[in-house]
């Protein structure tokens, strides 16, 4: 019987033993940032719906639909992680170790499916805004496939997986995962930021919408690449010698991908109004002056003589310079498409 020494566990149950924080805390702390991004997930869809419900393309409608069922599911699976982690096997470190239910072992393709409803959205998106994607599918592709095929490997492997002890054998498969998504990030948010800076013509108002669509692509793409960057520099520097910091990004990763699309998908009318507003500031000084006139009509089935005021809106200036003229008919072919 014990005499009061502490048991002897295999080298990687002591790490998890010793190091609460590095282990078991990362899926704490990755959890709680789930849940707190879900809320905020939820607040976007319901702002989304209460807008565009019934006037935004159906594509759309779908993508968020799928998006917020995805993450709902992806949730209640983090929730199951940390109740089995935390609470029906707490303090039992060699189940830590050593026991995976099938939640946990498909965490990695659940998470890929996440992003990945993400990223279809962005390639739809960016196909839409340039008119095809042409040589854009020679990179893209494979590296999505990368992503998708990688995490679903993973997942395979996890559930075949004896131990910690074994994590070492994931490490190529991982990098493979990582690698695709990083990857495809790179090349969406990459094109559609050449595209945009090449639609640049010069006059204000273009290049007004321009800027701010070039500002929306990279607030809304560095959130989830700096997540995934994270994730795998973590993976590759840390996870060696046992420290699971990367799960935490793991598990932040797809909210923070679908986020991103929820962003981009609701600040569309901000945008539409701000490219509005700029209508008229095209380097002309011009200044409208409201005028009340009475007007006279006369209704000639009765004879009635009806007199009432009107308010006219009259410029100082009724001269159009060359540049207005140019622009309006530049801007209908170079605009770009706020999708």
């Amino acid at each position: 019987m014990s005499n009061g020494t502490p048991p002897a566990y295999p080298p990687e149950v002591q790490f998890i033993v010793d190091h609460h924080a590095l282990t078991l805390g990362t899926w704490f702390c990755g959890a709680i940032g789930d849940f707190f991004l879900t809320g905020a997930l939820v607040c976007m869809s319901f702002d989304y719906w209460s807008r565009y419900s019934t006037s935004d393309a159906t594509i759309n409608r779908v993508f968020v639909a799928v998006g917020f069922v995805l993450n709902i599911i992806k949730s209640a699976q983090t929730a199951a992680i940390l109740w089995h982690k935390l609470i029906a096997g707490f303090g039992n470190y060699l189940d830590a170790a050593y026991s995976s239910p099938w939640y946990i072992s498909i965490e990695p393709l659940t998470t890929e499916i996440v992003c990945f409803s993400a990223q279809v959205y962005f390639i739809t998106r960016l196909w839409r805004m340039v008119g095809g994607l042409r040589l854009l599918l020679i990179p893209l592709v494979p590296s999505v496939l990368m992503g998708l095929a990688g995490h679903a490997a993973m997942a395979v492997q996890v559930f075949h997986l004896s131990g910690v002890d074994a994590m070492p054998n994931l490490q190529k498969t991982y990098y493979v995962a990582l690698v695709g998504i990083v990857s495809s990030d790179i090349i969406v948010t990459t094109a559609l930021s050449y595209y945009l800076w090449e639609s640049r013509t010069g006059f204000k108002r273009t290049d007004n919408l321009i800027a701010r669509l070039l500002h929306l692509t990279w607030i809304t793409a560095a959130l989830p690449m700096i997540t995934s960057l994270l994730n795998l520099i973590t993976y590759i520097t840390l996870a060696p010698s046992g420290n699971s910091t990367f799960i935490a990004f793991n598990l932040i990763m797809p909210k923070l991908y679908t986020l991103s699309q929820m962003y981009t998908l609701n600040t569309r009318k901000s945008l539409t109004f701000g490219e509005k507003s700029d209508q008229f500031d095209t380097g002309i000084d011009r200044t409208d002056t409201v005028h009340t006139n009475p007007v006279r009509f006369t209704d000639a089935r009765s004879g009635l003589n009806t007199t009432t005021s009107i308010k006219f809106a009259i410029p100082t200036s009724h001269e159009e310079s060359d540049d207005s003229r140019e622009l309006d008919e530049f801007t209908k072919s170079r605009l770009p498409v706020v999708v």
